[in-house]
């Protein structure tokens, strides 16, 4: 795919360069994702250190890889919601699964 195919032109550090998460980044996802849960998202992923081989297409809307931690936002979740965007807010989450 395009990701595959661009993979040498990524800076390091980028989306899908390889490294995998540390300890803190996981961590802190961990930490948003239970407060995002309790927030009222209750679809929020937890992170995971690889990108599953096996993505069942159409299961996901968004994959997101956040400093080598990936987060696969289920296709029912909506991301546009203000309640979506709220919770991001009051968890200190940065726009996990939104475009930039």
């Amino acid at each position: 795919m395009a990701m595959a195919s661009c993979q040498k032109l990524l800076p390091i550090g980028a989306p899908g360069d390889g490294r995998p998460a540390s300890r803190q980044t996981m961590a802190k996802l961990v930490r948003i994702a239970r407060c995002m849960r309790g927030h009222g998202v209750h679809q929020f992923p937890d992170p995971d250190y690889t990108r599953p081989s096996n993505i069942t297409s159409g299961k996901y809307s968004v994959i997101t890889d956040f400093d080598g931690a990936f987060l696969l936002f289920p296709r029912a979740m909506n991301l546009q919601a203000p309640a979506y965007r709220q919770a991001l807010t009051a968890c200190g989450a940065p726009p996990l699964g939104l475009p930039h």
